[in-house]
């Protein structure tokens, strides 16, 4: 239900006082450019409109006639348990917060006489909203590799695996077993040197952006599996080299990646904006680009 990170934010301002909730639209909107803001009169008037335009946070006030804020929440979280949901009242108490937190508000801001209380509204929409679309962002990459049969890694400048998805097949390691290690724990010095010449290659022409080879693995039971790779270097705005990304398949199943899996990360990982790591990110924004050189390339996704 919510945009990408870091585009415009859409809210939803619900009010009896139709004047009021327009008011409090018209007042966010001034605060921040990110905000698109509209507004509505009843509970019922906003399901109307949640069924019909995607938002990223909704602002209700509680004490509403026929349908509170705390029913108009309850149905929310029925479509949705985690959209951000701000209860903007002048109607406090102990016993309605702690029904909107059992609830699962996400947040209870009081109208004041006095004071910047629309500031203070901004700033906890922020903050609920970058949650809300980095828990998405996350959970669309893990549902997205996790379908995808291929193993997918990172590995930096000094051969040290930084990322890595889908390694018991082939490997017969976990994923946590070879994160932080150097790639040597299952790549022999043959595939490592055939490894580096290709990123040589990939270095001296600009215009390749990835190169596909065969290398053997080494499983944890020390049985050699026989690979191909799709490598890529990680991107960098310096043109130092950062690393290495790629999508690894066993060649007894098929000698190129399936361009259906390919499209499938590409649809979320060119979604992706936000992650603590910044190598991380890079490497994913490197898989989506990530297909054999025959030309059988992923689909550009909206």
């Amino acid at each position: 239900m919510s945009a990408a990170v870091g585009g415009p934010i859409r809210l939803l301002c619900v009010d009896d006082q139709r004047e009021f909730a327009e008011m409090t639209a018209q007042r966010l909107e001034a605060i921040d450019d990110r905000y698109r803001a509209a507004a509505v009169d009843s509970a019922d008037t906003a399901e109307e409109y949640l069924a019909a335009d995607p938002v990223d946070c909704i602002v209700s006030d509680y004490d509403m006639p026929e349908r509170t804020g705390l029913d108009l929440l309850e149905a929310v979280r029925a479509e949705d348990e985690e959209l951000p949901f701000i209860l903007f009242t002048a109607t406090g108490s102990e016993e309605i917060a702690s029904a909107a937190i059992s609830a699962g508000v996400t947040d209870y801001v009081e109208k004041q006489v006095t004071g910047d209380h629309y500031t203070l509204l901004a700033n906890r929409i922020d903050r609920a909203v970058e949650q809300y679309r980095t828990n998405r962002e996350l959970g669309w990459y893990r549902t997205v590799v996790e379908a995808v049969d291929d193993l997918v890694y990172a590995v930096d400048p000094e051969g040290t695996v930084v990322f890595v998805a889908n390694t018991v097949a082939l490997t017969g390691y976990r994923p946590e077993e070879l994160v932080g290690r150097h790639v040597s724990v299952v790549m022999s010095e043959s595939s490592r040197q055939t490894a580096r010449e290709e990123i040589d290659r990939l270095i001296d022409d600009p215009d390749r952006t990835s190169a596909t080879f065969e290398r053997t693995l080494e499983d944890a039971d020390g049985n050699t599996v026989h690979c191909e790779d799709h490598m890529a270097l990680l991107p960098t705005e310096d043109g130092s080299f950062r690393g290495t990304a790629g999508i690894v398949r066993r060649l007894d199943e098929t000698r190129h990646a399936d361009p259906d899996s390919l499209a499938r990360l590409q649809a979320v990982l060119n979604e992706r904006q936000s992650d603590d790591d910044a190598l991380v990110e890079r490497a994913r924004e490197l898989v989506a680009d990530l297909a054999p050189e025959s030309g059988r390339s992923a689909p550009e996704t909206e």
